[in-house]
């Protein structure tokens, strides 16, 4: 219903979610301290490594046209190709950079950042009228400009 009303797929904005949901508790709970943050920050690495990582890196990555695939359901179920917007690709590609940074599966984080780079450079560049399109539809593999 929500792609329908608002034109994108929710699970699209999952990595900015994650930020989000990891920000949060900050805005309304007390700093852990001690025993509780260790916890704390074992519970979300556990997640993120067990989860969250997984998932992006199995069902995200489009090595046949590039970037990420993100046309999921709501149980993490492919829903076939779909649109690439910009800001979907953009975020997955800061995800997988952050990844990388904080020390998770450094060169696999690198390589699927690159992946996304190359397709925002490479398709979603028009370089005819000097800007980034805000969509892509079906293939794009052929595209040259």
């Amino acid at each position: 219903m929500m792609e329908k009303r608002f034109g994108f797929n929710h699970l699209g904005v999952v990595p900015a979610l994650i930020v989000f949901l990891v920000a949060c508790p900050k805005l309304y709970a007390p700093e852990p301290s001690g025993d509780a943050a260790a916890t704390y920050i074992t519970r979300l690495e556990r997640i993120l490594k067990q989860n969250i990582v997984p998932f992006w890196y199995d069902k995200s990555l489009d090595r046949v046209n590039g970037g990420y695939i993100i046309n999921f359901g709501p149980r993490g179920e492919s829903r076939g190709p779909g649109a690439k917007m910009i800001v979907t690709q953009a975020r997955t590609v800061w995800l997988f950079c952050r990844l990388a940074r904080a020390g998770y599966d450094g060169k696999k984080a690198l390589d699927a950042a690159e992946l996304g780079f190359d397709f925002l450079r490479d398709k979603m560049w028009d370089a005819r009228n000097g800007r980034a399109m805000m969509e892509c539809m079906g293939i794009l593999k052929d595209r040259k400009d």
